[in-house]
C-alpha cells in the first residue's frame, strides 16, 4: 500500500540527479561565456605595428616599406590617416562589426576631423572591408569603396594574389584621398559604368523602357490636352522607372531612357494638341468645346474664374616614422563584401 509519504519521498529529485544538472547547466553558461570573450578577445589585444599590419604575411618587406612610406607622405600631406589590417582568420567575428570596432579602439584619423580610413582583409573568412571615417564619406562614399574591393581586390583574391589585389586596391584608395575631390554622382550611388555589359544591364535597358514611353507620353498628352490627372500619372509612371533605371543602368540610361522620356513627351504633347478631346472623357468633350481653354480633372474642368475652381496660373613612410593615429572614429561608412 503506498503512503502519502512513499509519494512524497518518490517525488523529491535526488540530490546527485540536481547535482549534474546544476553542473550542466554551470559548464554550458562557462563555455559560452569563453566563446564570447575569445570573439572579443581579437580585435581588443590587436596591436597595430605601424600604418601596415600584416598578420597574416601577404605583403613582402620590400613592398610594406613601399607602403609604410606612401601612408606616411599622405598623412603628413593632408592629415589623413590610412590603416591596412591582414588577417588569417576573424575567428568567428563579423567583418563589420570587426572592422568597425578594431578602427574605433585604434583611433584612426583625427580625433576633430574623423578622417580615416581602414582596409581589413581576413583570409579564411574570405571578407574584406573598407570602413571610412564621417570626414572622407564625400571623397571615398560607401559605393566608391565597394567597387573598390570588387573591381581591385577580389579579382585578385579569386586567384590567390593577394599581393597584387592589395596593392592595386590601396593605391587606387590612396589616389582617391590625394586628390580630396567630392565623388562625383556616379561614385557616389554607384551606378554602372558606360561598359558594363552584364545581363542585368540586358535585361533592365528593354523592361524600363516600355514605362518610360507609356509615362512620358501620357504626360505630353496632359500637358497638351490640358487633361489634369494624366500629368502626375504619367510622371508618376515614367518618373519612377526614370530614377530606377539611373541607379541600376547608368550612362546607359542617360543615353537611352532620357531621350526616349523627351522624344515621346514631345510627341505625346503635339498628338493631344492636334486633338484634345480624344484624351478626356465625355463630359471632358463636351465641357472642352464650351470652353477650350479650361483644365480637365477626371470628368469636372477647372477654371481661374469659376468658384471654388482651381487655377493653375498659365504655367509650369616607413615604420619609424610612424606615431600612432589621432583618435578618429567611424561612424560605420564603408563597404564590405567576399570573393
Amino acid at each position: 500500500m503506498t503512503t502519502v509519504g512513499d509519494l512524497q519521498h518518490r517525488s523529491k529529485p535526488h540530490p546527485s540527479s540536481s547535482r549534474r544538472g546544476a553542473s550542466i547547466l554551470l559548464l554550458a553558461l562557462l563555455l559560452l561565456a569563453a566563446r564570447s570573450a575569445s570573439a572579443k578577445e581579437l580585435w581588443e589585444t590587436l596591436e597595430r605595428r605601424a600604418y601596415v599590419s600584416d598578420y597574416a604575411g601577404l605583403i613582402p618587406a620590400d613592398r610594406q616599406a613601399e607602403l609604410e612610406t606612401r601612408l606616411h607622405a599622405l598623412q603628413e600631406a593632408n592629415g589623413v590617416e590610412v590603416a591596412i589590417v591582414t588577417l588569417a582568420s576573424i575567428e568567428g567575428g563579423e567583418i563589420d562589426d570587426f572592422t568597425f570596432q578594431l578602427f574605433n579602439r585604434w583611433g584612426v584619423g583625427k580625433k576633430q576631423n574623423d578622417n580615416g580610413v581602414m582596409l581589413l582583409v581576413a583570409i579564411e573568412e574570405r571578407k574584406a572591408r573598407i570602413e571610412v571615417g564621417y570626414g572622407l564619406e564625400a571623397i571615398l562614399p560607401d559605393a566608391l569603396a565597394g567597387r573598390i574591393l570588387d573591381e581591385d581586390l577580389f579579382p585578385a583574391f579569386r586567384e590567390h594574389r593577394y599581393e597584387d589585389g592589395l596593392m592595386r586596391g590601396i593605391t587606387r584608395m590612396v589616389r582617391i584621398v590625394e586628390r580630396a575631390e567630392p565623388a562625383s554622382f556616379v561614385d557616389r550611388h554607384g551606378i554602372l559604368a558606360p561598359d558594363a555589359q552584364s545581363l542585368e544591364l540586358l535585361i533592365a535597358l528593354p523592361f524600363f523602357a516600355v514605362f518610360v514611353v507609356i509615362g512620358s507620353f501620357l504626360f505630353g498628352a496632359g500637358l497638351g490636352s490640358k487633361t489634369g490627372f494624366l500629368v502626375p500619372f504619367g510622371a508618376f509612371f515614367a518618373g519612377i522607372p526614370l530614377f530606377m533605371s539611373l541607379l541600376m543602368c547608368g550612362y546607359w540610361s542617360l543615353l537611352v531612357h532620357w531621350p526616349l522620356a523627351l522624344v515621346c513627351g514631345i510627341t505625346g504633347f503635339r498628338n493631344a494638341r492636334r486633338a484634345p478631346a480624344s484624351y478626356r472623357g465625355e463630359v471632358g468633350r463636351r465641357r472642352y468645346n464650351e470652353t477650350p481653354n479650361t483644365w480637365v480633372w477626371g470628368g469636372s474642368t477647372g477654371g481661374g474664374s469659376s468658384s471654388g475652381g482651381s487655377s493653375w496660373g498659365g504655367g509650369f613612410s616607413s615604420g619609424g616614422g610612424f606615431g600612432g593615429f589621432g583618435g578618429g572614429s567611424s561612424g560605420g561608412g564603408g563597404a564590405s563584401g567576399g570573393w
